[in-house]
């Protein structure tokens, strides 16, 4: 197991742990992440508090776009994206 980046929180509570998107490359673990993060954001537009740690620095997340953008600049790796493309659907 290597360091987790990023931690994500719902209402406060610890929802998630996760290290580097490069990780999670194959079809499994990658899916895990893009349906994970497709329930965040249902509970997220149902008005839930959404909160995330990443390398220590706090993201308050009040909406989809914002969602979307800590994805794209925080989460996703050169090497392995994309999972902004699944908030609003999940991978079979």
């Amino acid at each position: 197991m290597g360091t987790i980046i990023h931690r994500i929180y719902i209402n406060d509570e610890l929802k998630m742990e996760l290290e580097s998107a490069g990780l999670y490359d194959t079809l499994s673990p990658y899916r895990m992440v893009a349906n994970s993060f497709n329930d965040f954001n249902q509970l997220l537009k149902n008005g839930a508090n959404l909160r995330i740690v990443s390398n220590d620095q706090e993201h308050l997340i009040k909406s989809e776009q914002e969602f979307r953008k800590w994805i794209k600049t925080k989460f996703n790796s050169s090497n392995n994206g994309g999972f902004e493309k699944y908030l609003n659907k999940k991978i079979d």
